[in-house]
Protein backbone atom coordinates (compact mmCIF):
# COMPACT_ATOMS: atom_id res chain seq x y z
CA UNK A 1 0.00 0.00 0.00
CA UNK A 2 2.51 2.52 1.30
CA UNK A 3 5.09 1.47 -2.00
CA UNK A 4 1.70 1.81 -4.62
CA UNK A 5 0.92 5.38 -3.22
CA UNK A 6 4.38 6.71 -3.11
CA UNK A 7 5.30 5.57 -6.77
CA UNK A 8 1.50 7.13 -7.89
CA UNK A 9 2.15 10.38 -10.42
CA UNK A 10 -1.70 11.64 -8.24
CA UNK A 11 -1.47 15.11 -10.19
CA UNK A 12 -1.36 12.91 -13.42
CA UNK A 13 -4.37 10.42 -12.85
CA UNK A 14 -6.42 13.41 -11.54
CA UNK A 15 -5.47 15.01 -14.29
CA UNK A 16 -6.11 11.97 -17.14
CA UNK A 17 -8.20 9.81 -15.44
CA UNK A 18 -11.66 9.10 -17.01
CA UNK A 19 -12.62 5.60 -17.64
CA UNK A 20 -11.85 2.58 -17.89
CA UNK A 21 -8.64 0.45 -15.69
CA UNK A 22 -7.36 4.23 -15.14
CA UNK A 23 -10.48 5.69 -13.89
CA UNK A 24 -10.63 2.18 -11.57
CA UNK A 25 -6.98 2.79 -10.59
CA UNK A 26 -7.36 6.64 -9.45
CA UNK A 27 -10.34 5.09 -6.97
CA UNK A 28 -8.18 3.20 -5.58
CA UNK A 29 -5.27 5.50 -4.96
CA UNK A 30 -8.26 7.76 -3.50
CA UNK A 31 -8.88 4.85 -1.46
CA UNK A 32 -5.43 3.78 0.02
CA UNK A 33 -4.31 7.77 0.24
CA UNK A 34 -3.32 8.11 3.97
CA UNK A 35 -4.56 4.65 4.81
CA UNK A 36 -0.82 2.80 5.23
CA UNK A 37 0.59 6.17 7.65
CA UNK A 38 -2.22 5.43 9.75
CA UNK A 39 -2.10 1.78 9.84
CA UNK A 40 1.62 2.77 10.41
CA UNK A 41 0.80 4.55 13.41
CA UNK A 42 -1.90 2.38 15.13
CA UNK A 43 0.28 -0.76 15.32
CA UNK A 44 2.70 1.43 16.84
CA UNK A 45 0.19 1.85 19.68
CA UNK A 46 -0.38 -1.60 19.48
CA UNK A 47 3.99 -2.58 19.51
CA UNK A 48 3.67 -0.33 22.90
CA UNK A 49 1.03 -2.13 25.01
CA UNK A 50 2.55 -5.01 24.03
CA UNK A 51 5.86 -4.16 25.81
CA UNK A 52 4.17 -3.11 28.91
CA UNK A 53 1.75 -6.93 29.07
CA UNK A 54 5.66 -8.70 28.20
CA UNK A 55 8.02 -6.99 30.42
CA UNK A 56 8.36 -6.44 34.29
CA UNK A 57 10.74 -3.86 34.54
CA UNK A 58 8.32 -0.91 33.20
CA UNK A 59 10.66 1.60 34.24
CA UNK A 60 13.68 0.61 32.14
CA UNK A 61 10.96 0.28 29.52
CA UNK A 62 9.80 3.91 29.69
CA UNK A 63 13.62 5.07 29.41
CA UNK A 64 14.23 3.34 26.38
CA UNK A 65 10.99 4.65 24.77
CA UNK A 66 11.95 7.70 25.50
CA UNK A 67 15.55 6.91 23.90
CA UNK A 68 13.83 5.15 21.08
CA UNK A 69 11.65 8.36 20.44
CA UNK A 70 15.09 10.96 20.75
CA UNK A 71 16.48 8.99 18.17
CA UNK A 72 13.78 8.90 15.74
CA UNK A 73 13.41 12.94 15.97
CA UNK A 74 16.88 13.56 14.91
CA UNK A 75 16.77 10.97 12.74
CA UNK A 76 13.58 11.72 10.98
CA UNK A 77 14.77 15.44 10.99
CA UNK A 78 17.95 14.49 8.81
CA UNK A 79 16.00 12.03 6.88
CA UNK A 80 13.56 14.99 5.94
CA UNK A 81 15.88 16.72 3.77
CA UNK A 82 16.21 14.08 1.14
CA UNK A 83 11.81 13.38 1.81
CA UNK A 84 9.48 15.76 2.48
CA UNK A 85 7.19 13.51 3.43
CA UNK A 86 9.06 11.87 6.14
CA UNK A 87 6.33 10.26 9.29
CA UNK A 88 9.89 9.54 11.30
CA UNK A 89 10.38 12.67 13.57
CA UNK A 90 6.53 12.56 14.20
CA UNK A 91 6.90 8.92 15.45
CA UNK A 92 9.41 10.03 17.76
CA UNK A 93 7.53 12.52 19.23
CA UNK A 94 4.63 10.37 19.86
CA UNK A 95 6.64 8.25 21.23
CA UNK A 96 7.56 10.48 23.80
CA UNK A 97 4.03 11.61 24.24
CA UNK A 98 2.79 8.04 24.45
CA UNK A 99 5.06 7.02 27.26
CA UNK A 100 3.20 8.79 30.34
CA UNK A 101 -0.42 7.46 28.75
CA UNK A 102 1.21 3.57 28.85
CA UNK A 103 -0.92 2.23 31.97
CA UNK A 104 -3.71 5.02 31.85
CA UNK A 105 -7.29 3.05 31.14
CA UNK A 106 -8.51 2.10 27.64
CA UNK A 107 -11.76 4.25 27.94
CA UNK A 108 -9.69 7.22 28.56
CA UNK A 109 -7.26 6.71 25.69
CA UNK A 110 -10.17 6.41 23.18
CA UNK A 111 -12.13 9.72 24.63
CA UNK A 112 -8.84 11.37 23.96
CA UNK A 113 -8.50 10.03 21.09
CA UNK A 114 -12.47 10.90 20.04
CA UNK A 115 -11.01 14.54 21.57
CA UNK A 116 -8.48 15.07 19.30
CA UNK A 117 -10.60 14.03 16.05
CA UNK A 118 -13.57 16.07 17.38
CA UNK A 119 -10.87 18.97 17.79
CA UNK A 120 -9.64 19.44 14.09
CA UNK A 121 -13.08 21.35 12.67
CA UNK A 122 -12.24 23.83 15.77
CA UNK A 123 -8.97 23.81 14.97
CA UNK A 124 -9.31 24.77 11.37
CA UNK A 125 -11.69 27.35 12.06
CA UNK A 126 -9.21 29.14 14.88
CA UNK A 127 -5.86 29.10 12.47
CA UNK A 128 -5.20 30.06 8.71
CA UNK A 129 -4.79 26.34 8.14
CA UNK A 130 -3.60 26.64 4.52
CA UNK A 131 -1.60 29.85 5.03
CA UNK A 132 2.22 27.86 4.46
CA UNK A 133 1.21 25.11 1.51
CA UNK A 134 1.99 25.96 -1.67
CA UNK A 135 1.84 24.49 -5.09
CA UNK A 136 4.44 22.22 -6.27
CA UNK A 137 7.02 24.19 -8.19
CA UNK A 138 6.86 21.57 -10.91
CA UNK A 139 3.23 22.68 -11.69
CA UNK A 140 4.09 26.44 -11.03
CA UNK A 141 6.73 26.33 -13.88
CA UNK A 142 4.43 24.15 -15.92
CA UNK A 143 1.42 26.39 -15.89
CA UNK A 144 -0.55 24.51 -13.20
CA UNK A 145 -0.21 27.10 -10.87
CA UNK A 146 -4.56 27.81 -10.79
CA UNK A 147 -5.07 24.27 -10.93
CA UNK A 148 -7.46 23.53 -7.44
CA UNK A 149 -5.17 22.91 -4.09
CA UNK A 150 -5.40 19.50 -3.59
CA UNK A 151 -3.46 16.61 -1.74
CA UNK A 152 -2.13 16.13 -5.14
CA UNK A 153 -0.95 20.18 -6.14
CA UNK A 154 0.29 21.01 -3.29
CA UNK A 155 3.49 20.89 -0.69
CA UNK A 156 4.40 22.28 2.85
CA UNK A 157 6.63 25.54 2.57
CA UNK A 158 10.22 24.15 3.33
CA UNK A 159 11.45 27.21 4.64
CA UNK A 160 8.42 27.46 7.63
CA UNK A 161 8.77 24.18 8.41
CA UNK A 162 12.29 24.61 9.60
CA UNK A 163 10.94 27.75 11.75
CA UNK A 164 10.26 27.16 15.48
CA UNK A 165 6.89 28.45 15.11
CA UNK A 166 6.57 26.91 11.41
CA UNK A 167 7.40 23.46 13.00
CA UNK A 168 5.43 24.15 15.90
CA UNK A 169 2.13 24.48 13.53
CA UNK A 170 3.59 21.60 11.46
CA UNK A 171 3.81 19.03 13.84
CA UNK A 172 0.64 19.81 16.13
CA UNK A 173 -2.67 20.31 13.52
CA UNK A 174 -1.58 21.81 9.89
CA UNK A 175 1.23 19.21 8.48
CA UNK A 176 1.04 16.13 7.16
CA UNK A 177 0.95 13.84 10.37
CA UNK A 178 -0.55 16.26 12.27
CA UNK A 179 -0.91 15.10 16.33
CA UNK A 180 -4.35 16.52 15.68
CA UNK A 181 -5.81 14.29 15.26
CA UNK A 182 -3.52 11.32 14.28
CA UNK A 183 -2.10 10.64 17.42
CA UNK A 184 -5.52 9.23 18.11
CA UNK A 185 -4.77 6.35 15.98
CA UNK A 186 -1.95 5.95 18.57
CA UNK A 187 -3.85 5.64 21.13
CA UNK A 188 -6.68 3.30 19.48
CA UNK A 189 -3.51 1.18 18.51
CA UNK A 190 -2.23 0.86 22.01
CA UNK A 191 -6.15 0.05 22.82
CA UNK A 192 -5.93 -2.99 20.33
CA UNK A 193 -2.84 -3.97 21.83
CA UNK A 194 -4.67 -4.35 25.25
CA UNK A 195 -6.91 -7.31 23.58
CA UNK A 196 -5.87 -10.96 23.17
CA UNK A 197 -4.65 -10.45 19.41
CA UNK A 198 -4.24 -14.21 18.91
CA UNK A 199 -7.33 -14.78 20.21
CA UNK A 200 -9.97 -16.31 16.74
CA UNK A 201 -13.01 -15.36 18.57
CA UNK A 202 -11.63 -11.31 19.21
CA UNK A 203 -10.08 -11.44 16.14
CA UNK A 204 -13.57 -12.13 14.25
CA UNK A 205 -15.74 -9.31 16.50
CA UNK A 206 -12.56 -6.65 15.46
CA UNK A 207 -12.99 -7.80 11.60
CA UNK A 208 -16.87 -7.57 12.00
CA UNK A 209 -16.82 -4.35 13.52
CA UNK A 210 -14.39 -2.71 10.95
CA UNK A 211 -16.64 -4.66 8.42
CA UNK A 212 -19.54 -2.77 9.39
CA UNK A 213 -18.02 0.68 9.78
CA UNK A 214 -15.71 0.61 6.81
CA UNK A 215 -18.51 1.04 4.31
CA UNK A 216 -20.64 3.14 6.17
CA UNK A 217 -17.52 5.82 5.83
CA UNK A 218 -17.31 5.35 2.21
CA UNK A 219 -21.11 6.26 1.58
CA UNK A 220 -21.55 9.31 3.70
CA UNK A 221 -19.81 11.64 1.77
CA UNK A 222 -22.59 10.74 -1.54
CA UNK A 223 -25.39 12.14 0.52
CA UNK A 224 -23.38 15.19 2.18
CA UNK A 225 -21.64 18.28 0.96
CA UNK A 226 -20.44 19.14 4.14
CA UNK A 227 -16.35 18.96 3.88
CA UNK A 228 -16.17 17.82 7.66
CA UNK A 229 -18.20 14.47 5.91
CA UNK A 230 -15.88 13.69 3.61
CA UNK A 231 -12.75 11.79 3.23
CA UNK A 232 -10.07 13.97 3.09
CA UNK A 233 -6.23 14.23 4.32
CA UNK A 234 -6.11 17.92 4.24
CA UNK A 235 -7.15 18.71 6.55
CA UNK A 236 -7.46 15.66 8.14
CA UNK A 237 -11.76 15.32 8.31
CA UNK A 238 -13.25 13.30 10.92
CA UNK A 239 -14.78 11.13 8.48
CA UNK A 240 -11.21 10.12 7.13
CA UNK A 241 -9.93 9.57 10.71
CA UNK A 242 -12.90 7.17 11.63
CA UNK A 243 -12.26 5.30 8.27
CA UNK A 244 -8.78 5.03 8.51
CA UNK A 245 -9.56 3.58 12.09
CA UNK A 246 -11.65 1.36 10.51
CA UNK A 247 -9.48 -0.27 7.63
CA UNK A 248 -6.19 -0.40 10.00
CA UNK A 249 -8.26 -2.44 12.23
CA UNK A 250 -9.65 -4.25 9.28
CA UNK A 251 -6.13 -4.89 7.96
CA UNK A 252 -4.33 -6.37 11.21
CA UNK A 253 -7.62 -8.73 11.83
CA UNK A 254 -7.32 -10.42 8.34
CA UNK A 255 -3.37 -10.38 8.64
CA UNK A 256 -3.65 -12.18 12.40
CA UNK A 257 -6.02 -14.49 11.02
CA UNK A 258 -3.75 -15.39 7.86
CA UNK A 259 -0.82 -15.76 10.27
CA UNK A 260 -2.46 -18.43 12.12
CA UNK A 261 -1.72 -20.46 8.75
CA UNK A 262 0.82 -18.52 7.40
CA UNK A 263 2.66 -16.41 10.03
CA UNK A 264 6.24 -16.66 9.48
CA UNK A 265 5.87 -16.24 5.66
CA UNK A 266 3.88 -12.63 6.89
CA UNK A 267 5.87 -11.65 9.59
CA UNK A 268 9.47 -11.21 8.13
CA UNK A 269 8.75 -8.39 6.13
CA UNK A 270 6.85 -6.61 9.48
CA UNK A 271 9.49 -6.94 11.65
CA UNK A 272 12.00 -4.65 9.67
CA UNK A 273 9.01 -2.34 9.37
CA UNK A 274 11.82 0.73 9.54
CA UNK A 275 13.80 -1.22 7.27
CA UNK A 276 11.52 -1.46 4.55
CA UNK A 277 10.54 2.39 5.11
CA UNK A 278 13.24 4.10 4.56
CA UNK A 279 14.87 1.44 1.75
CA UNK A 280 11.31 2.08 -0.08
CA UNK A 281 12.42 5.54 -0.92
CA UNK A 282 15.28 4.75 -2.29
CA UNK A 283 14.33 2.53 -4.17
CA UNK A 284 11.62 4.29 -5.73
CA UNK A 285 13.91 7.34 -6.59
CA UNK A 286 15.62 4.69 -8.24
CA UNK A 287 13.17 3.25 -10.04
CA UNK A 288 10.76 6.12 -11.20
CA UNK A 289 12.00 9.35 -12.07
CA UNK A 290 11.02 12.08 -9.98
CA UNK A 291 9.88 10.77 -7.16
CA UNK A 292 11.83 11.70 -4.95
CA UNK A 293 15.07 13.83 -5.40
CA UNK A 294 17.37 11.96 -7.46
CA UNK A 295 15.95 12.23 -11.05
CA UNK A 296 14.02 16.16 -10.44
CA UNK A 297 11.24 16.68 -12.39
CA UNK A 298 10.88 20.14 -14.38
CA UNK A 299 7.23 19.55 -14.62
CA UNK A 300 4.17 17.17 -14.37
CA UNK A 301 5.11 13.71 -14.77
CA UNK A 302 4.04 11.14 -17.21
CA UNK A 303 4.44 7.51 -16.85
CA UNK A 304 1.45 4.55 -17.36
CA UNK A 305 -0.65 4.63 -14.55
CA UNK A 306 0.06 0.98 -14.19
CA UNK A 307 3.83 1.44 -13.39
CA UNK A 308 3.31 2.02 -9.45
CA UNK A 309 1.64 -1.47 -9.28
CA UNK A 310 4.39 -3.23 -11.30
CA UNK A 311 7.21 -1.00 -8.75
CA UNK A 312 5.16 -2.36 -6.01
CA UNK A 313 5.29 -5.88 -6.92
CA UNK A 314 9.09 -5.59 -7.45
CA UNK A 315 9.44 -4.40 -4.31
CA UNK A 316 7.94 -6.36 -2.31
CA UNK A 317 9.01 -9.42 -4.07
CA UNK A 318 12.61 -8.11 -3.22
CA UNK A 319 11.94 -6.82 0.52
CA UNK A 320 10.42 -10.54 1.34
CA UNK A 321 13.83 -12.38 -0.51
CA UNK A 322 15.47 -10.15 1.55
CA UNK A 323 13.87 -10.47 4.48
CA UNK A 324 13.65 -14.27 4.67
CA UNK A 325 17.71 -14.42 3.60
CA UNK A 326 18.06 -12.09 6.53
CA UNK A 327 16.50 -13.27 9.47
CA UNK A 328 18.38 -16.93 8.72
CA UNK A 329 21.38 -15.28 9.96
CA UNK A 330 20.31 -11.94 11.67
CA UNK A 331 17.92 -11.75 14.82
CA UNK A 332 16.67 -8.22 13.57
CA UNK A 333 16.38 -5.93 10.80
CA UNK A 334 19.58 -3.52 9.67
CA UNK A 335 18.03 -0.51 11.04
CA UNK A 336 15.72 -1.77 13.83
CA UNK A 337 19.06 -3.17 15.31
CA UNK A 338 20.48 0.29 15.09
CA UNK A 339 17.23 1.79 16.85
CA UNK A 340 18.01 -0.90 19.32
CA UNK A 341 21.47 -0.21 20.02
CA UNK A 342 20.28 3.59 20.40
CA UNK A 343 17.35 3.04 22.95
CA UNK A 344 19.66 0.76 25.26
CA UNK A 345 22.57 2.51 24.88
CA UNK A 346 24.28 -1.01 24.75
CA UNK A 347 25.95 -3.23 22.51
CA UNK A 348 24.41 -6.04 21.62
CA UNK A 349 25.39 -8.87 18.83
CA UNK A 350 22.07 -8.35 15.86
CA UNK A 351 23.64 -12.09 14.42
CA UNK A 352 22.45 -15.40 15.64
CA UNK A 353 23.96 -18.33 17.39
CA UNK A 354 25.32 -21.07 14.98
CA UNK A 355 23.10 -24.41 14.53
Amino acid sequence: MMVMIHATNRFQLAVTAREGLEAAYFGLYQFFQGRGAGLFLVLAGVGWSLQVGRRSDFPRLRLELLRRGLTLILCGLVYRIYYSGDILHIMGIMTVLAIPLLKVRSRYLLLLAAALVVAVPVVYGLTDYDSFWTTKRALVAAGFDEFPRTSYTITYVNSVFWSPLGFIQHTLYNGMYPLIPKFGLVLLGMTLGRLNLTSTRVLKRLLAGAVLVLPVTLLIPAFTDSMWLEIDILPHTPLYMVSTAASSALIIAVCQLLSQHWGRGLGRVGRMALTVYISHTVFLALLVPGVHTLWPAAGPLLYPFWLPAVVTILYMLLASGFSNWFYRYYKKGPLECLLRIAAKWKWESNRKAAA
